[in-house]
């Protein structure tokens, strides 16, 4: 790995030296610790090192996935190992090391439960049928890549019958949005192991589309093992506060807060898609009006109206109209589409900075959506000061 430092740095002067621990929350502790000038120079050093281990387990993680890409076989404990091995160089803590399991097992997860399957049912259509509970009429076909099962699907009825998997009633305006797109990602009720499957409407889509659908939707598959789960303490918390606040002030503020953590789940499903957009080799710009929309036109994606409008009738008659209205508002509207504007700016600034695509998908994929801002800012800070 010592082969993407600058040239100027040698294992003497690298912000972490091989062996030694980095803890970031540790070690910004020690610095509040300290005072005046010695403050500044322990954060300046705090920073170098936090940016330092950031891209350097970002390079650890792509060359373990390159060694999955050479053999998706490759056992557990084997995986997890060369992340130590070359986590060492970067001060590889702890709690990195029990993510890095924690996400590997995930992978070896999946990939045991989609040999087994594969192994059973050697027949396509036998494994689909196995996957979506009816047997399909047109041709099927499955692209296995090392943590998805890709399906194409030739007849277009076979398509929308396992898009809408598991769906009782399905409306016909709902159908004809299903028809436009090229594919989707699906989380299986009955094979929750596996994440989530994709599917290419293969009767909708030529060229160079396919591969662009592949890629697209098996990094949803990619990002479900990354998944960001939601805290149930930190949801728990503002519920308690907001129940508990007293006085006008600290009841808007409380309700903020509660507000931006319902609000999560909006902010994952736009991860979500901007990685799949970025990855599949769509422009910021593009994903900017994927996601805010134009001028007169509304966005592709909108993860927040639905929420929106549920949290406001929940919250109705407990709250006074107007605050939940204004702190609604403010929080899914002008808020979110910051946030969203800020994260697609972090990739575009991260691009122009030299970072290829799979490195920022790889940074970022571990990352929640308003931390993306400030790693991106910290990472360029640190090139120019190389």
């Amino acid at each position: 790995m010592k082969e993407n430092f600058p040239s100027h740095l040698s294992p003497e002067n690298l912000p972490i030296s091989r062996g030694e621990i980095f803890n970031p929350a540790e070690a910004l502790k020690e610095v509040m610790r300290s005072k005046g000038k010695e403050r500044r120079e322990k954060y300046a050093e705090f920073k170098e090192k936090l940016a330092f281990q950031t891209e350097g387990m970002t390079d650890v993680s792509l060359r373990v996935e390159e060694l999955i890409r050479e053999n998706p076989d490759t056992p557990f404990d084997e995986l997890l190992q060369k992340t130590k091995e070359l986590g060492i160089e970067y001060g590889m803590n702890p709690e990195q090391e029990r993510y890095s399991h924690r996400i590997l097992l995930r992978y070896e997860t999946k990939r045991k439960e989609m040999k087994e399957l594969r192994e059973k049912f050697p027949s396509d259509e036998r494994l689909f049928e196995e996957l979506f509970q009816f047997r399909p009429k047109g041709k099927i076909e499955f692209l296995t890549d090392p943590a998805n099962f890709y399906i194409k699907c030739f007849e277009e009825e076979d398509y929308l019958k396992a898009y809408f998997s598991g769906r009782f009633r399905v409306s016909e305006q709902e159908k004809e949005s299903a028809r436009k797109t090229g594919g989707s990602a699906l989380s299986l009720p009955s094979k929750p192991s596996l994440g989530v499957v994709t599917l290419e409407n293969s009767s909708a889509i030529s060229g160079d589309l396919p591969e662009i659908v592949r890629v697209h939707e098996g990094q949803h598959s990619i990002n479900r093992i990354y998944k960001i789960n939601k805290g149930f303490d930190s949801a728990k918390k503002v519920t308690e506060r907001l129940y508990q606040a007293t006085g006008d002030e600290e009841h808007e503020l409380a309700l903020l807060g509660y507000l931006r953590e319902d609000r999560k789940i909006a902010e994952e499903s736009a991860r979500d898609e901007i990685l799949a957009h970025y990855k599949d080799g769509e422009s910021p710009g593009g994903i900017r009006i994927a996601l805010l929309g134009m001028e007169n036109e509304a966005p592709l994606y909108d993860f927040v109206s639905d929420s929106k409008t549920k949290i406001a009738k929940w919250l109705e008659g407990d709250e006074p109209a107007n605050l939940v209205s204004q702190s609604v508002e403010r929080v899914f509207g002008a808020e979110y589409k910051e946030l969203l504007e800020q994260s697609i700016l972090a990739l575009e600034r991260l691009e122009k900075a030299g970072y290829s695509r799979d490195k920022i998908v790889n940074l970022f994929v571990r990352e929640p959506l308003p931390k993306w801002k400030r790693t991106a800012e910290m990472l360029i800070e640190r090139i120019q000061r190389l």
